[in-house]
């Protein structure tokens, strides 16, 4: 007790000196890590995330500040006596700890003279060990991560004209996609379609991001769309249950109005079952079985609200085939109504989310189209605004739909694969393609309601 009453000063002493040396590597090794982070999202052209950054600083210092305090500087006893040594005892400190418990009498002298000298000697003696350069180095490494947090993290882009125009790229892409989630969120989908909605459109910005042209992105948006529509159809029963209801006698008239899927419809179907089974009690077994049969082999998951009020409806023919009411069959129905009406709002809500992704992929194409091209206009991404004349049959003009010697349209030098040459650009197979089509035209391949949209698709291609 004696022996460290009297090392307490030195020990105090020391302490500042691990704090401060503390303080210096934790400020070098927390700077240097958040200057390599901060540069990596410079090099990728990216805002870096200043929250991420700030936790990654201060974590990252209070484990190393750790680390240094208690572990490499803190002044145990052993550390404190080494030191006092250092000024000139010759090895009395340290001797005196290693034999404190030593009752030899020359132990015991060489104790005494010890504590004396600790007794005598002022703690300022020992002089903080306190290195310049680790402080000039530490100095600078809080200087240039400080820099490379002010710099601008698109500094390359505006160096280098490629990277700038990658980068107006991703913000584009990132501005078009984060439209989409918002408008996926407002309308508030349930859950089991928004959630693989909104992985779609991470998945979508991810490829638009690895397309190597505006080609390749439009056919992610494409194939974008593709996803949502198979995930919107695994919540809409009514498609699948429609099919299987039109295989047998008794359910076809219910299957067929699930398939149209106008609610109307639906409610006049089912208002007109509701009256033949109570007028005739022998059609209620038949429609029980069937429903079971037609449930049983649509593929659709039992949990699906459609699926459980069509199989309470079975539930209760089978169990009342004697002894229906109207009440019964009429709360049954409305179920149906009810089931029925929350997928067509899914529905119609996802018809908005496609006119989205349309918009998306024109806008990518670098065209955006009116509602009705025949009687609107098309704008350009130059801004130029190109008429369609809807009063005269643009196959009959060649020049203006297909020729009038015109050798460039946006796209022309994308790639494609023809089965015949391989991969080419679009632009020299144009005419071939133009040609085939009058062809078929003529030939009569084509059908009717096709002629009209075919014959835009080439007026846009040749004045875009």
């Amino acid at each position: 007790m004696e022996i460290n009453r009297l090392l307490r000063p030195f020990k105090n002493r020391l302490l500042k000196e691990d704090l401060i040396r503390s303080l210096i590597g934790s400020l070098s090794t927390a700077s240097v890590l958040t200057f390599i982070l901060s540069a990596f999202y410079h090099f990728k052209i990216q805002e870096p995330d200043r929250k991420y950054l700030l936790l990654c600083f201060a974590g990252s210092f209070l484990a190393v500040f750790l680390f240094l305090f208690f572990i490499v500087f803190y002044p145990w006893r052993k550390r404190v006596a080494r030191r006092l040594d250092s000024t000139g005892l010759k090895d009395r400190i340290s001797t005196m700890i290693e034999y404190r418990d030593d009752p030899s009498p020359v132990a015991h002298v060489q104790r005494r003279n010890a504590q004396w000298y600790l007794r005598t000697m002022n703690p300022s003696r020992i002089r903080l060990n306190i290195s310049r350069k680790r402080t000039a180095v530490a100095a600078a490494c809080v200087l240039l991560m400080t820099a490379m947090l002010l710099t601008p993290y698109d500094i390359f882009a505006r160096i280098n004209p490629e990277i700038e125009a990658r980068m107006a790229l991703e913000k584009k892409i990132a501005a078009l996609s984060d439209r989409l989630r918002t408008e996926i969120t407002l309308a508030q989908f349930p859950e089991s379609v928004e959630t693989p909605l909104l992985g779609t459109v991470d998945t979508m910005q991810e490829n638009m991001l690895a397309g190597a042209n505006d080609l390749q992105r439009a056919t992610s948006v494409i194939l974008a769309k593709q996803e949502m529509e198979n995930a919107v159809s695994e919540y809409v029963s009514r498609i699948k249950l429609g099919d299987a209801f039109q295989k047998y006698n008794a359910t076809r008239s219910l299957g067929v109005s699930l398939a149209v899927g106008d609610s109307g419809m639906i409610g006049d179907t089912l208002t007109q079952t509701v009256t033949d089974l109570l007028e005739d009690a022998e059609k209620v077994s038949p429609l029980a079985s069937d429903l079971r049969s037609a449930l049983s082999s649509s593929g659709v998951d039992p949990s699906d609200a459609l699926y459980s009020s069509f199989g309470s409806m079975a539930s209760y023919l089978e169990d009342n085939v004697g002894s229906l009411t109207e009440d019964g069959l009429t709360s049954l129905c409305d179920s149906v109504i009810s089931a029925v009406s929350a997928q067509t709002e899914v529905e119609e809500k996802y018809s908005a989310i496609e006119k989205t992704l349309q918009e998306i992929q024109d806008n990518l194409l670098g065209f955006s189209r009116p509602e009705d091209p025949a009687e609107g206009v098309v704008n350009t991404d130059d801004g130029d605004v190109v008429e369609v004349d809807v009063g005269v049959d643009l196959r009959d003009r060649d020049a203006f739909v297909g020729g009038g010697g015109r050798d460039f349209f946006k796209g022309m030098d994308e790639p494609m694969y023809d089965p015949e040459l391989g991969v080419v650009t679009f632009g020299s197979v144009y005419e071939q393609y133009y040609e085939k089509y009058k062809e078929a035209l003529k030939s009569g391949v084509i059908p009717e309601e096709l002629k009209e949209m075919v014959d835009k698709y080439f007026y846009w291609l040749n004045n875009l």
